[in-house]
């Protein structure tokens, strides 16, 4: 174990290193593990292992971003999300201010069809007070004329009765 120890200490920054010498240190284990009896037992899972090892050092995970870098990113994402909800928060304050003034031109409106419907009522009224008048005026004339037309008669029929009055004898007395 101890070998081992020492042989992965010597050879693991090489492999690190130099990728491409990671089949010659798997058989080189494989050499010296063979002497043992357990030897063919963990040969093929020391070369699946260096498979993997081989792998991993050909195709690196991705290097991780520097923190700084990192904290940049995320700030610069937070500002775009608040410049995004306040964008949004604009737009449905422009939304809210537009139907408030379509529901205070609406109002208006309405209040202008009643304005014009009180006023046409009013019109209304004062035609029908006109024609009352001329109504009562044309009765007060039509009464007036009956009322000369009997009085003139009543002042023909005294007339002719002081006519006649006058055309008899006068009773001696």
């Amino acid at each position: 174990m101890a070998a081992l120890g020492n042989f992965f200490k010597e050879f693991g920054p090489v492999v690190q290193a130099q990728p491409a010498l990671a089949p010659m240190v798997s058989q080189l284990l494989c050499f010296a593990l063979r002497r043992y009896k357990v030897g063919a037992e963990l040969e093929e899972t020391v070369e699946k292992a260096m498979n993997k090892v081989q792998e991993r050092l050909e195709n690196p995970p991705p290097p991780q971003p520097d923190p700084v870098e990192q904290a940049k990113i995320q700030q610069a994402n937070i500002k775009a999300q608040a410049e995004g909800q306040k964008s949004q928060m604009e737009l449905q304050i422009k939304q809210i201010e537009a139907q408030a003034k379509q529901q205070q031109v609406a109002m208006e409106a309405q209040a202008e069809q009643q304005r014009m419907a009180m006023e046409a009522q009013a019109q209304k009224m004062d035609m029908l007070i006109k024609m009352l008048e001329h109504q009562q005026t044309v009765r007060e004339h039509h009464l007036n004329a009956q009322q000369a037309e009997r009085s003139h008669q009543l002042n023909m029929e005294v007339a002719e009765h002081k006519a006649a009055e006058a055309k008899k004898p006068k009773a001696e007395g």
